[in-house]
């Protein structure tokens, strides 16, 4: 398996996606933000009730005009269904490229880690050579593994 990604973005692809995000953004004002508690204090449809929700408010409410919910119009409520299953296409979506992209910022990131290791145990050697700059690499790297344990995983153990 080759280690790197082998490939970056161009400046042209650089843009079209900050324009893509930022078409996102903006075809989206009414994004919301909750914290943790605002999550706890307004529950959601969850996968378990999601039948009861769709059938509250697409068979019942409609046809039941006599039971109204206070404060609470039936034209909202199937707009908010709305926008609930049209997240339900969404989601998935940026998800899968959220992930992608996570992943190959990883492998981006191992193979960084890797170079920069090898690099310094090179040059730990080259010192003991007295090869002129290797002290310098040293050095400059030596930060990246004092105390910080064995890093493990794809990237190996920390150098001694």
């Amino acid at each position: 398996m080759n280690l790197s990604v082998g490939n970056v973005f161009t400046d042209p692809q650089m843009l079209g996606m900050g324009t893509g995000i930022d078409t996102v953004n903006t075809n989206f004002p009414f994004a919301q933000n909750l914290d943790a508690g605002d999550k706890i204090t307004f529950p959601t449809t969850d996968e378990e009730r999601k039948p009861y929700v769709a059938k509250a408010i697409v068979n019942l409410a409609p046809i039941y005009t006599g039971i109204v919910v206070p404060g609470m119009p039936l034209a909202t409520a199937t707009n908010e269904w709305k926008v609930y299953n049209q997240f339900e296409v969404i989601i998935p979506r940026v998800e899968l490229l959220l992930s992608a992209m996570k992943d190959t910022q990883h492998r981006a990131g191992n193979y960084s880690f890797t170079f920069m290791r090898q690099l310094y145990e090179l040059a730990k050697v080259a010192e003991q050579n007295n090869v002129p700059g290797a002290d310098v690499i040293v050095n400059e790297l030596k930060g990246a593994f004092e105390g910080m344990g064995n890093s493990g995983g794809a990237t190996g153990p920390t150098p001694p």
